[in-house]
């Protein structure tokens, strides 16, 4: 029994056992591959490769931590002020490891480059200098922003 079905391949259907509701082969007599696995399959293939290609492309694995939302101390509550202290403190510890994450880029660099008998590429310990020094400014930006709240908070609140 033949039909023609899926954007005009054709199948047969063939009956294995009774009762069975048979299986479906192109005409030409291979069985096509399941949808989901195939898929699934070029899914994950893509993956690989864009996993392999990111760091080519000097983008690394780490993620940079969103610096918290900074916050009116005078017009604050309590729980408020609380919340801005737990974003910061939050903040701070990402960045740490955000941190760490760029040394061990650079160190991870430096090792298959020697393993491969390559050169360095020095542009690669600069950028992860760069993105660690503007983090820090970052850090030390919200921990200002946080004083200054704080304060801000206390003159408003003189209980």
């Amino acid at each position: 029994m033949k039909s023609d079905i899926d954007g005009g391949a054709n199948f047969e259907t063939h009956d294995t056992s009774a009762g069975s509701a048979g299986c479906a082969t192109l005409a030409s007599g291979v069985a096509p591959r399941g949808r989901k696995g195939s898929h699934v399959r070029h899914v994950l293939l893509i993956a690989v490769l864009l996993l392999g290609v990111r760091p080519a492309m000097g983008q690394g694995l780490c993620t940079e931590p969103v610096m918290p939302v900074p916050l009116d101390g005078a017009a604050a509550t309590a729980d408020q002020m609380r919340a801005a202290m737990a974003d910061a403190r939050g903040f701070i510890a990402q960045s740490g490891v955000f941190q760490d994450c760029l040394a061990k880029e650079v160190e991870d660099a430096k090792s298959q480059a020697a393993s491969s008998g390559q050169a360095f590429e020095p542009s690669i310990e600069a950028n992860a200098r760069a993105r660690m020094d503007a983090n820090k400014k970052q850090q030390e930006r919200v921990g200002a922003t946080l004083d200054n709240a704080m304060l801000a908070y206390k003159n408003a609140h003189p209980n």
